[in-house]
């Protein structure tokens, strides 16, 4: 079951990819400091690079510089214009997208709560954390998560798909935990039987 579970995760969790992302974090409105700019655009153009190149422990470094120099503009993200929390939030999408592919799913959850905290791609955030949850096989967190989208996104089939597959492994958990606490777990007893008749 597990196998099942984590084999659907790159598509339950990350159908949004690089693939849907443009080749550079947009500029915000209220940063002209052009040479800061270039140099968190080229550590994004690395990490893209690495990235495609499945040298994910890499990517992860130069997406985290990036975060690093945007955020020390900022005094405060209260502070930031919505531009700027747009390119915020793509850092953190990406490196969220690359710390997946390390499975690293701790901190996945960490950058879509950043997204979430800034306020854009907010229903992209809630699945991330879904999926990163239900790896960590944390699927009654995972469900919520998924509701949650479901709210910003009514109808979206696949949103729904991603709360259903929680939703049975939290069902999986639940029957877990009735055959542990059960003197008698669901197929021991059956199994008894036959070693007795075998021996009979």
């Amino acid at each position: 079951y597990q196998r099942r579970v984590h084999g659907t995760l790159s598509e339950c969790l990350f159908f949004f990819d690089f693939a849907n992302m443009e080749a550079f974090v947009a500029v915000p409105d209220d940063m002209s400091d052009e040479t800061f700019m270039f140099h968190v655009q080229q550590l994004v153009k690395d990490g893209n690079e690495l990235y495609y190149a499945h040298r994910f422990n890499e990517a992860y470094e130069f997406f985290t510089l990036a975060i690093q120099k945007a955020r020390s503009s900022f005094k405060s993200i209260n502070e930031l214009s919505d531009s700027g929390k747009m390119m915020l939030c793509n850092l953190h999408n990406r490196r969220a997208a690359t710390a997946n592919k390390q499975q690293n799913y701790e901190q996945v959850i960490e950058d879509a709560q950043e997204m979430i905290n800034l306020g854009f791609q907010v229903a992209k955030a809630n699945v991330r954390q879904g999926g990163a949850l239900l790896a960590l096989r944390r699927p009654a967190e995972a469900a919520k998560c998924y509701r949650r989208a479901l709210s910003l996104a009514p109808g979206n089939e696949a949103f729904q798909q991603y709360l259903a597959q929680a939703e049975e492994e939290c069902a999986h958990q639940q029957l877990e935990a009735r055959q542990t606490e059960s003197p008698h777990p669901v197929g021991v007893a059956e199994t008894a039987a036959r070693h007795e008749e075998a021996y009979a």
